[in-house]
């Protein structure tokens, strides 16, 4: 019993001491930062739900990686309100698989390891390392610095320190 619990619990995001166990709780997003891309959601088909881009279907591609679980849930409460198949007056053909496709988009990224796993093969990361010249010695907390920033997020931990400073 103790051991479905804590499997509860996990799932949930919360741990034995009531605490949120979240990684990233932090809310980035308002509703008026919500994009509707009703051209790309229109021509979504839900058979090919995996090649879609998940944060635009949700109306966020802007925030991508840094999108919380609350930001991600919050985008679509929205798209749900706003693209329901019941409002539409049109074909709900079409309507019913961009629903779907919203809801795919919520599935895969509501869930820690389902959006960091969504997050790892995105292609609007930018995974370039500088090549080692002169300039980039001289500067090398300057342009090194958002090389560890960025990568950062495939950090367990999500308090990583950044590189710092030549003061430092």
């Amino acid at each position: 019993k103790q051991w479905y619990q804590r499997r509860v619990a996990i799932t949930a995001g919360v741990d034995d001491e009531g605490g949120d166990d979240s990684e990233d709780e932090k809310e980035h997003l308002s509703e008026s930062d919500i994009v509707i891309d009703v051209k790309y959601i229109k021509s979504l088909e839900a058979k090919d739900w995996k090649d879609q881009d998940h944060y635009r279907v949700l109306g966020i591609p802007n925030l991508r990686v840094k999108a919380s679980t609350k930001d991600v849930k919050k985008a679509y409460k929205y798209m749900v309100l706003k693209c329901h198949p019941d409002k539409s007056q049109g074909n709900t053909k079409v309507d019913e698989e961009a629903f779907t496709c919203i809801q795919k988009a919520y599935e895969q990224l509501c869930v820690i390891d389902g959006k960091r796993a969504y997050d790892s093969v995105d292609p609007e990361f930018d995974d370039d390392v500088p090549n080692v010249t002169e300039h980039n010695k001289q500067n090398f907390y300057k342009v090194f610095g958002i090389i560890i920033e960025n990568n950062a997020q495939w950090s367990m931990n999500k308090n990583v320190p950044t590189l710092g400073t030549e003061i430092d």
